[in-house]
């Protein structure tokens, strides 16, 4: 049941199969990054229990290998530790504050802020588990950064803190957040933007000060990171739905269904669509990039295209949490598919329901 009292209603995950067909490009240093984050788990200890950091070293290592599927293993290795850093502060401190428990709410505010002050400033940053392992990530990241596009990268990470705590302030109250602010911020909390100024930073690719190309490389930007907010939105809606939380969960669906006074499945029904149509409009828009004379303007498209296979690739991962209602998903090298066949159930590749997390690459 949903915390309204109706029947949950069934999840399809959106279709994306002819905007991003599989297979896609993966790293042959795929398991090695899954390893290496392992142990850079034990080394930072951010999430409590083993189960916990071998899921999320699975899907943070693996959806590397998708997002950049050409780069060295150190490449690799900088990007799944930050990747994995953002989910698990998300994680720890972000899904565990709220209005009602000022005392944690106040502790996240205080770390976002001396964290984002530090990174303001490029100074010290403030003493814990999770500062001593962002200042690891990020060390050896400004040592192979251009100025440009370090400041770039640390730019989006304080996004990220201030959208974790808008989110955490909010997650008690959806009721009074709108659509349209939500679609503002949701990209901050889905990780999209600092992944691919990361990747473009190990990369080093190019400034591209035409003002055309600009905007058409920020559409398709914006379009992957809003498919891979609101694909997660709906994976994780029936976990969230199933909670018997008092409140319902702050996600696309839920907002659909205030703002149109919709069932929950004609509010899926309608974020699968919303979904589809930002899948397609990336499309266009990578197409018309991948078609352009200069290297550097086909290599930031190339990068962008990645981090959507990734994002598209991980919503089969075992971290998410199937649910009764959520159609099966099979983890394969290309975007999940609907429905799953009775062989894939059968084969025992569809996620089992006590398979816990639905953040990361992994936000939700």
């Amino acid at each position: 049941m949903s915390p309204t009292g109706e029947p949950a209603a069934t999840v399809h995950l959106p279709d994306c199969t002819t905007a991003f067909p599989g297979p896609y490009p993966t790293s042959p240093h795929a398991a090695h990054t899954e390893a290496h984050l392992r142990q850079w788990l034990d080394r930072f200890p951010l999430i409590p229990g083993d189960r916990a950091r071998t899921l999320l070293a699975g899907i943070t290592g693996q959806g590397m290998a998708r997002a950049l599927p050409d780069a060295d293993p150190d490449s690799l290795a900088l990007c799944a530790e930050l990747l994995a850093w953002l989910t698990a502060f998300d994680d720890i401190h972000g899904e565990t504050a709220n209005p009602h428990q000022p005392d944690r709410l106040t502790g996240l505010i205080d770390l976002a802020t001396a964290l984002t002050a530090a990174l303001n400033t490029d100074g010290p940053l403030p003493a814990g588990p999770f500062p001593a392992a962002l200042d690891h990530v990020l060390t050896r990241l400004r040592a192979r950064a251009r100025p440009d596009h370090y400041q770039r990268l640390t730019s989006r990470i304080r996004g990220n803190l201030i959208g974790i705590v808008w989110e955490a302030h909010h997650r008690t109250r959806p009721q009074d957040v709108t659509l349209t602010l939500y679609r503002t911020v949701r990209p901050t909390t889905v990780f999209v933007h600092t992944l691919i100024a990361c990747a473009q930073l190990l990369d080093d690719t190019e400034p591209l000060p035409d003002r055309h190309q600009t905007a058409v490389l920020r559409g398709a930007e914006t379009a992957v990171a809003d498919l891979a907010g609101w694909a997660n939105d709906i994976a994780s809606y029936p976990k969230e739905a199933a909670a018997q939380t008092p409140t319902p969960p702050l996600s696309l669906v839920t907002l659909l269904i205030a703002r149109d006074s919709l069932t929950p499945h004609a509010a899926l029904a309608e974020a699968e669509r919303m979904c589809q149509e930002r899948a397609r409009t990336a499309r266009t828009h990578l197409d018309a990039l991948a078609a352009d004379a200069r290297e550097p303007v086909r290599r930031h498209a190339r990068i962008i295209e990645h981090v959507a296979h990734a994002y598209l690739w991980h919503l089969g991962h075992e971290r998410y949490t199937a649910h009764p209602a959520r159609t099966g998903q099979h983890v394969s090298d290309g975007p999940p598919r609907r429905p799953a066949s009775p062989a894939d159930v059968s084969a025992g590749t569809v996620p089992r329901a006590d398979r816990a997390g639905t953040r990361g690459l992994n936000p939700s």
